[in-house]
Parts: C-alpha cells; structure tokens; sequence
C-alpha cells in the first residue's frame, strides 16, 4: 500500500467549560487578534452565529518548541474546547498544545482539573497493492445483478465494481453506552480514478498512522494475507 495523501489531520480538545473559562470572561475581538498576530493567520476569523464566542481561523502557522514551524490548516476555538487542523495528527496536537499553554498564560484560561478528551479525524488517500473488492464474493455477485438490470433497461451492458466499504455502530448502541467518538470508517473509491488503481479516500476517528497500520491490516485481511 502507498499513502498518497493526507487530506484531514484533525484533533479536537473537549474541556468541562466551567473549569477553562477566565473567571472574568474573555473579549472575543481582542482574543481573535492575539490568535492572528501569534499564528501569522493570513486571514480575518469567521463568526460562527450559531456559537457566541467561538473563533474560527485559517492558514497559519506557529513553531512549537521554539524550533519548529507548524503549518495550520484551521484552528477553531469554542467554549468547550477548540479544534485543530494540520498536516499531520502529531502536529495537530503540538499545535493543540502549544495553543492550550498560550491561552493559559496569555489570557487567563485554567487548566482544567480533568485531562481533556481528544477526539481525531484523519482522511487518507491511499492506493491498495490490489484490487481489495476481490474478496468480496457476494458483493461482486451483487454488482452483476445491478449490470443486468441496467443491461435490461437500457440495453448497454456496464460492468460495475464495488464502490465503497463503510462501518459504523449501530446508533442505539452507541446512545444507549454513552459513547462520545464517531464509529464511522469508510474506504471508497477516489472519484475520477480508474478502478484498475485501486485508489481510495478513507476516513476513520483515528490518528493518521493508527488509521494508515489499519488500512494495511485490512489490506492484508482482504488479499488473504493473514491466515
């Protein structure tokens, strides 16, 4: 397998907002400033109406460590926490960090008595060794059954390829156990590709390497690799 491309490499920091808060509040317009200047933002923040107090940036950077220059996709920051978006998962959250420590001791934000809760979003683009839809009997059987059906109607015969493989929890389950991650993995088809690459944009809640080891795992599962 061979990583093309890393498209999302987001991590989201969730605080109790009633242990982050300065105790005197904060004036969004004069924060979003700090966080422009500090971040060499290239463009204004974006008020979202729907979220008193929440700032959204794009396009900067910040280097961590003192030493090391981070590119920043989009940082978002809201009452309960903020959102980080990089090139890669680690730098999102040195970026998440760097920004918690900065906010801390620039405008009087507390750390919270509790470790946050991280969540991740990571979209790959990969291109498999193989075709992994090969493994998939019933679904390739499935999709001859749809070709007929369009050779029926319109007397054109199309042959059809397997699209997508999707995952999620069944929701009940996941309200009824209180689970506060998405579930949702998906390997579909790069649009505009021929099938014969084999290239595929996938997502999971995961970090970009977790979800990259387990992209080869299922590879290895789908071209009978493992026993």
């Amino acid at each position: 397998m061979k990583l093309v491309n890393i498209e999302t490499s987001r991590v989201t920091r969730i605080y109790p907002p009633d242990e982050i808060q300065p105790w005197g509040g904060f004036y969004a317009p004069a924060l979003a400033k700090a966080i422009v200047d500090h971040y060499e933002f290239q463009s204004p923040p974006s008020p979202n109406p729907e979220t008193p107090n929440s700032i959204i940036l794009t396009g900067g950077r910040v280097l961590v460590d003192g030493s090391t220059p981070i590119n920043i996709k989009s940082l978002g920051l809201y009452p309960d926490g903020f959102i980080v978006d990089t090139y890669e998962t680690a730098g999102s959250m040195a970026v998440a960090m760097e920004f918690e420590r900065w906010l801390v001791e620039n405008f009087a934000f507390r750390y919270p008595k509790k470790s946050p809760r991280n969540l991740y979003d990571s979209n790959l683009i990969v291109d498999f060794d193989e075709d992994i839809s090969r493994s998939l009997g019933i679904l390739v059987s499935m999709g001859q059954a749809i070709g007929g059906a369009l050779y029926q109607t319109y007397e054109t015969y199309v042959p059809l390829g397997v699209h997508a493989i999707a995952f999620s929890a069944d929701p009940e389950y996941v309200t009824t156990h209180g689970i506060q991650f998405k579930t949702d993995f998906s390997i579909v088809r790069r649009l505009g590709h021929p099938h014969s690459g084999n290239r595929y944009f996938c997502t999971a809640p995961l970090p970009n390497r977790t979800h990259f080891d387990l992209l080869i795992n299922l590879e290895n599962i789908a071209l009978g690799r493992i026993a």
